[in-house]
């Protein structure tokens, strides 16, 4: 079985009769490669912007579970912020807690987790990105 990809690189450019003269079946070399650079770059792209989101999905995964779980029932501010920065230190997030992106504000009614932050990147060359992040999770004082 041939491959339909490589077909246009094997001289499948060559006339068709459809009744137009100037019409050619396949894939040029120039197109072939146009459409690998767009897909380098996509990749590129992506290579750079996935981990800090799946970080963060992470971090919010963690705070979440923690408000779940019935171990952080009755801590104080500093109590939860310690349990916070253990997960964070099992889940490799070290830098959430080095850079000071969780906070844990503490009022009469309510404990608000938040994670407030943004990620300042280099995308290529002289082209930058920011991406900014802010979740709050409430857990009610009993």
């Amino acid at each position: 079985m041939r491959c339909p990809i490589f077909l246009g690189m094997a001289g499948l450019n060559k006339k068709i009769p459809s009744g137009r003269p100037d019409s050619a079946l396949g894939l040029a070399m120039s197109d072939l490669l146009i459409w690998l650079v767009i897909v380098a770059v996509i990749v590129s792209v992506a290579t750079k912007f996935v981990p800090h989101y799946l970080n963060h999905r992470t971090a919010v995964g963690i705070v979440e579970r923690l408000v779940e779980s019935p171990d952080s029932r009755g801590l104080d501010a500093r109590e939860l912020k310690t349990m916070i920065e253990k997960r964070f230190k099992m889940n490799s997030l070290n830098h959430f807690i080095k850079n000071g992106w969780v906070q844990v504000v503490s009022s009469d009614r309510v404990r608000e987790i938040n994670l407030d932050y943004e990620v300042r990147d280099e995308l290529m060359v002289n082209i930058d990105f920011v991406i900014k992040f802010d979740d709050r999770v409430t857990l009610a004082n009993q």
